[in-house]
């Protein structure tokens, strides 16, 4: 299982959900919807490494929520410089 692009054993991953609630994470749709894309493109984004993700044990993609907030507001700084 991955968190934040690293590999960590399952149980220490599945703890840190657990611990933290899955309210505290967004699924790729989620996250889709909020940034204006596709799922497709957010999986992408996250298999690349652009956008910190955790993994679930059946391969689910997760995003903690103040990871995507943050994400979000560094990719609408960085828009708002190309214009």
């Amino acid at each position: 299982m991955y968190f934040n692009g690293v590999s960590l054993p399952l149980t220490i991953a599945s703890n840190l959900i657990h611990t933290q609630g899955m309210n505290d994470f967004l699924s790729c749709h989620d996250v889709a919807k909020l940034a204006g894309v596709t799922a497709a493109a957010v999986r992408l984004w996250a298999d690349l490494g652009r956008l910190p993700v955790t993994r679930t044990a059946g391969g689910m993609r997760l995003f903690r929520r103040e990871d995507v907030r943050k994400w979000l507001a560094l990719r609408r700084g960085q828009q708002g410089e190309r214009t």
